[in-house]
């Protein structure tokens, strides 16, 4: 069957899987009835992160801002797209925009749109990466006018441990609660977020890289997931941290830190403080001589046994120096387990 002669219900559906760029340089043009069933779908989920050259240019002038859904811009290949797309359309003008990616986002580029982005009450998620460091004063106001929606995410494209801004809650006028269900953000430091958390009556889920301070862990009772990246911490830290979200049904853990492969040990902190927990995963790279054998066995118990749990161990090699070559283990730990007698209400 010729896909051009389809019924226009069935075209449109196969399009809803489509980005709209995608959609607008492949069939657009084609036919009268192609380009119309192109011009009232392309325009829903426009993402343009890949596009190498100002091909999207020309589509974007054919796009009705207030009928996009779903919209992600890079200053990847070229640098500066979010620059040109603010050009064409104001970021106000995508009134019905429910989720937004800006990834390279430039500084001159946040402090643009930051006043402009909660004026899109319909804007349920939002997500930054950047290779600069925000200054302290955009990073707060940002957070703060952007209370209502429901999932932030701020990377930092230095790698996970690295900072995303200079952020000090202590300065933050706290005075009202924030929507967030889902938080990701780099650095988490509990001894300024302790303050905060108490004004996230929402919040389910949390990535950030782990930052812990002086102050004590809050009591986080409504997290359901919750992903780590840590260096060097060990039991007394994590144990600490876990036993105060005491309903996670989703833990995942990256880190360089050798000291936490110990099957045992886990066993006891999520027998005893996670009975609730559904999926654990612990990836853990390391170099150096270490008996990888024996931490692989300490997760053949009937505990790791009866959740399924699969030990990974992939080995490669690093070259310090000519003469130097160093083995780098890396070991992840993951199960999917629900106990059929629990009860998560």
């Amino acid at each position: 069957m010729i896909f051009e002669i389809l019924p226009v219900e069935i075209i449109r559906e196969f399009f809803e899987y489509l980005n709209g760029f995608d959609i607008y340089q492949s069939f657009y043009g084609l036919n009268r009835r192609l380009t119309a069933i192109v011009l009232s779908t392309m325009e829903s989920h426009i993402d343009l992160r890949e596009v190498m050259s100002n091909e999207y240019i020309q589509m974007l002038h054919l796009v009705n801002p207030s009928h996009v859904i779903s919209l992600k811009l890079a200053n990847r290949w070229e640098r500066n797209q979010i620059n040109s797309v603010i050009r064409i359309y104001s970021i106000d003008t995508f009134t019905q925009v429910r989720s937004l990616t800006f990834d390279l986002l430039s500084i001159t580029n946040l402090e643009e749109i930051v006043d402009i982005l909660p004026s899109l009450t319909s804007l349920v998620s939002l997500t930054i990466t950047s290779n600069e460091n925000p200054p302290s004063k955009i990073y707060s106001k940002l957070f703060y006018r952007l209370r209502h929606i429901k999932r932030l995410r701020l990377m930092s494209l230095k790698g996970k441990l690295a900072c995303w801004g200079n952020i000090d809650i202590r300065q933050w006028h706290l005075d009202t609660s924030y929507n967030f269900r889902h938080l990701q953000i780099n650095p988490l430091n509990f001894s300024h977020f302790s303050l905060l958390f108490p004004y996230l009556p929402h919040l389910r889920s949390i990535e950030t890289s782990l930052c812990f301070g002086n102050a004590p862990i809050p009591y986080l009772p409504r997290l359901r997931s919750c992903i780590l990246y840590f260096g060097f911490y060990g039991f007394p830290e994590l144990g600490d941290f876990v036993r105060q979200c005491p309903n996670l049904k989703i833990l995942k853990l990256e880190t360089t830190g050798i000291d936490v492969v110990d099957g045992q040990q886990w066993e006891n902190i999520l027998t005893r403080a996670l009975s609730r927990l559904q999926h654990f995963n612990l990836l853990v790279e390391f170099m150096g001589d270490y008996d990888v054998e024996s931490c692989r066995a300490s997760f053949q118990t009937q505990f790791w046994i009866q959740r399924a749990t699969q030990v990974n161990l992939v080995e490669s090699h690093m070259h310090i120096a000519p003469d130097d070559i160093r083995t780098v283990y890396q070991m992840t730990i993951d199960f999917n387990y629900q106990n059929q007698h629990q009860s998560y209400n």
